[in-house]
């Protein structure tokens, strides 16, 4: 069962998640999920697909960023 939480985000950092939500099709939760199972797990690796999906939001991120 899954409990309500509250979070305080910057808007960059709301920005980067909506990326990779539209990217992957999922979820605030799964992408955390998937971030701090990465973090706890040592065997686990970034992919060069996910790698490349991190350097195109961010590079979104950027390109859309107010002057």
């Amino acid at each position: 069962m899954t409990e309500p939480v509250t979070v305080t985000l910057s808007p960059e950092l709301v920005r980067m998640l909506d990326v990779f939500r539209e990217e992957e099709d999922s979820g605030y939760e799964d992408i955390i999920s998937r971030v701090l199972e990465y973090l706890t797990d040592a065997d686990t690796k970034i992919t060069d697909k996910e790698l490349q999906k991190i350097f195109s939001a961010l590079a979104e991120l950027d390109a859309n960023a107010p002057d």
